[in-house]
């Protein structure tokens, strides 16, 4: 007969971190597929002449950094946002056109419907990769 035993330390705060970490990483895995959406929406139905739009389009986690284009900041109601629990999750541009290319076309609305399955899927498999 073979007998083994395992010990196994496990510290609650590590882990935590660790979760958390994993699930900051899928919602950035996450909002680059709903950037690239907008981006081919954008570029398929020729909203904007150039690529200024396309350029400027960039995603914040809540950790002080954009993720994204730099664009100098324009007007306040630019840009879609949405916050989710301990996490801010911003997505948007800073162009100063950007607000009214929202209202007449649902670029960012329509990007998140058609891309919202597979962002759910890249954030699943990232946080299952990463803990």
């Amino acid at each position: 007969m073979i007998s083994a035993s395992m010990r196994v330390k496990f510290d609650p705060r590590k882990a935590k971190r660790q979760l958390q970490d994993a699930i900051t990483k899928g919602i950035e895995m996450s909002m680059f597929v709903w950037e690239t959406a907008v981006k081919m929406i954008t570029t398929t139905e020729n909203h904007v002449l150039t690529g200024r739009y396309r350029a400027s389009l960039n995603r914040s986690t809540g950790d002080g950094l954009n993720h994204g284009s730099q664009v100098p900041e324009s007007k306040s109601g630019d840009g879609l946002h949405e916050k989710i629990s301990w996490k801010e999750l911003r997505g948007g541009s800073n162009v100063e056109y950007a607000l009214s290319l929202e209202k007449s076309f649902a670029l960012m609305s329509r990007a998140l419907d058609t891309a919202r399955g597979d962002m759910l899927k890249l954030f699943v498999d990232t946080v299952a990769k990463n803990t």
